[in-house]
């Protein structure tokens, strides 16, 4: 399932950041594809510019956090992707708009699967793997990272999804309790 998500995920990335370099190249046929004519004098340049910053930005980040133990950087094209839905719907609401149904729910769904593809590469780097896995604040002497061999470097605490059956999360919770308990028994 994990290795689904990362491939449509590495797919849907692509394709957008296609979309981007569409916008630099052949600015008709990407202008086409979302519904709008090209504009004119002043308004063309900030068509151009600011579709293909937007579609380079969204596929590249969304490649980027495809890597291996790098699902959290997933959030930003997420939320890039709900605030165009989201501004679509004001743009209808408030501004007169057509309703882009089609393109909200590409925008939507495109977010809810890139949540779930966040959700599962950290789940699966939760217990070891490429972010090593460790405790908050344990200190790797691991060679071969991102940095310098041998050098240390502080493992973060592995981004997690919500899940009712979390066993640490479970145990935090008794011994949150048993501290609160003796703690209630010594004061008193």
């Amino acid at each position: 399932m994990r290795s689904t998500l990362r491939i449509v995920t590495i797919l849907m990335g692509a394709g957008f950041a296609l979309q981007g370099v569409g916008w630099l190249v052949a600015p008709d046929r990407a202008a086409a594809t979302l519904g709008m004519p090209v504009l004119d004098g002043l308004a063309r340049s900030t068509q151009f510019g600011d579709f293909a910053a937007f579609f380079l930005t969204l596929g590249l980040s969304i490649l980027a956090g495809s890597a291996s133990g790098r699902g959290r950087l997933l959030y930003f094209p997420a939320a890039l992707l709900a605030s165009a839905a989201f501004g679509r719907v004001v743009a209808w609401a408030v501004h007169g708009a057509a309703f882009a149904t089609t393109f909200i729910l590409v925008e939507i769904g495109a977010s809810l699967l890139l949540l779930a593809t966040m959700c599962a590469s950290t789940t699966a780097t939760a217990g070891g793997g490429k972010n090593l896995g460790g405790n908050p604040g344990e200190v790797s002497r691991r060679g071969g990272g991102s940095g310098y061999e041998g050098e240390e470097e502080m493992v973060a605490p592995p981004a997690r999804c919500v899940d009712a059956t979390d066993a640490q999360a479970q145990r935090g919770r008794q011994y949150l309790h048993l501290v609160v308990e003796h703690g209630a028994h010594r004061a008193g």
